[in-house]
This record gives C-alpha cells, sequence and structure tokens, in this order.
C-alpha cells in the first residue's frame, strides 16, 4: 500500500516540481532545467558513460529494445527522482516514447527505462524527459533534460 501511495504522491508533485526545477525564458518553449552537479544521467548502473541526449532509428513494426537510463545524484538525503517532461513540452508518452522506473524511488543509481513504439506512422518524434531528485521536503536538489529522438522509417 505504501508504494501505491508514494506513486501517486509522485505523479501529483510532478507538475509543480517539474515547473520549479529550472529557470527559463525568451520564446515560450518550456522552461530549461538548469543543472547544478547533484544529478547526472547515464547509460549504465557503472556511471562511466554520461547522458546528454538519446537517439533510436528503426524500421516500421521492427521491435525496439528500451534504452536504460541511470539517474545519479551526489547530495543526500533524496527522497525521491522523479521522471517527467518539462511544463510547455509535449507529453512523451503521446509521441510514443514511454517510460519505467526500476526499483526504490531512492535508490542511487535509479534506473529508467525508456520504451519506444515502433508501430506509429514512419515520422522522426522528439520528446523531452525530465529527471528531478527531491529531498523530503519537496526541495528540488538537481535536475536534468534528456532530449530523445525517435526516428521511423
Amino acid at each position: 500500500m505504501k508504494s501505491i501511495l508514494l506513486r501517486w504522491a509522485i505523479l501529483i508533485a510532478i507538475p509543480s516540481l517539474l515547473v520549479s526545477c529550472g529557470g527559463g525564458g525568451g520564446g515560450g518553449g518550456a522552461p530549461a532545467c538548469t543543472p547544478n552537479g547533484n544529478i547526472s544521467l547515464h547509460s549504465s548502473s557503472t556511471g562511466t558513460t554520461l547522458l546528454s541526449s538519446i537517439t533510436v532509428t528503426t524500421l516500421q513494426s521492427v521491435s525496439v529494445t528500451p534504452v536504460p537510463v541511470f539517474v545519479k545524484y551526489t547530495k543526500p538525503p533524496v527522497a525521491a527522482v522523479l521522471a517527467g517532461y518539462p511544463p510547455g513540452a509535449a507529453d512523451p508518452r503521446t509521441v510514443v516514447i514511454d517510460i519505467v522506473p526500476f526499483g526504490s524511488p531512492t535508490a542511487n543509481p535509479l534506473q529508467f527505462s525508456l520504451t519506444f513504439d515502433s508501430t506509429k506512422p514512419m515520422a522522426t518524434y522528439l520528446a523531452t524527459w525530465r529527471f528531478v531528485v527531491v529531498d523530503a521536503g519537496a526541495n528540488v536538489l538537481g535536475c536534468q533534460d534528456l532530449p530523445v529522438t525517435f526516428t521511423i522509417n
């Protein structure tokens, strides 16, 4: 029951935390997440390769292997690691890119898995996932945006 309540708390908290985690401005686009060095994104749990973007290309209706994203933080205590999208940006799930967390919301690093639906029309789909680490008082300790490009040929 506790994990269900935590998931609902995270879903409710995401919009306000994702809005509050960065500066932004200009052009009416989504506010930028201002990284502060407390969070980093990696392609493996060992943390040897930093991720700044993800690009996946596939043929239509061909299964795509999920892409792991490991979120690592340096400043505890962290109450949760959240994933969402910047305010004003398209919901990545509507453009065939979904995300699934694995493990405890405070695992360090916490693994997420990006999944892709290649049964959609041939096109290039662009999205941004925003990762945020927060303390028990819902204060943002760090955030990082991850642009994702998914092309179906």
